[in-house]
């Protein structure tokens, strides 16, 4: 009502009204700052002036996320209500330190070849399948020959002395090799765009031996 009122009034009068402290804090909340509300996990009340929304979202954005609560919970403790998110991200970080490896943590440390027994913490045993992981696969490029899209690769540049070496070997020689010029990696993509390979096709022999010096030297 108080805005019907002041959009008939002079425009001169209008403006001090619109900007009188009064009048501010009756204005309705906008719509975006309600969405923003509702996205931080808050329900704003009916008829919550644009005032108060500041206030609730500055206040939803200091309090401990809804996913932060949830995780202390199935960690065993129970946050407070007044919680702030970085106290909740301290807590998680203690409590992931203190608490014990899951069953499932220890399983799968016996599945990759570690130490299931040893007495660890839950983001140590985290930490530890990340390493395990990492080895396995590495092992295994090691011991495998090169998959079908390594040996694209291969012969897209013309390195066919590197289709009997390992995965890891040439995963090794690209890395440097785009490392020592970007343009190759450019030039690999182009060549993906022109024919519209979108890396579902895996049949080496579909590639022309030697194409990606074309490709390095085709104006862009």
């Amino acid at each position: 009502m108080q805005n019907a009122i002041v959009r008939v009034l002079p425009r001169s009068i209008q403006i001090a009204e619109i900007n009188s402290e009064d009048f501010s804090e009756k204005l309705p909340a906008r719509k975006s700052a309600l969405k923003r509300i509702r996205e931080l996990g808050g329900e704003p009340p009916p008829g919550i002036t644009r005032i108060e929304a500041y206030d609730l979202e500055a206040k939803l954005k200091t309090h401990a996320t809804k996913k932060q609560v949830e995780y202390i919970r199935a960690l065993g403790r129970n946050p407070t209500t007044d919680m702030s998110r970085w106290d909740a991200a301290d807590l998680i970080e203690n409590l992931l330190n203190s608490a014990r490896p899951t069953e499932k943590q220890r399983q799968f440390i016996r599945e990759l070849g570690g130490d299931s027994t040893a007495d660890i913490s839950r983001a140590a045993a985290t930490t530890l399948i990340n390493t395990l992981l990492a080895e396995r696969r590495e092992k295994q490029a090691r011991q495998n020959l090169p998959t079908p899209r390594q040996t694209m690769v291969i012969r897209f540049w013309n390195r066919m002395d590197l289709v009997g070496s390992s995965q890891w070997e040439v995963e090794r020689w690209l890395t440097e090799f785009y490392k020592e010029d970007p343009r190759r990696k450019n030039a690999w993509e182009a060549f993906k765009l022109e024919v519209g390979d979108d890396g579902s096709q895996h049949d080496p022999s579909s590639m022309p031996i030697g194409a990606g010096e074309r490709y390095l030297h085709k104006p862009q």
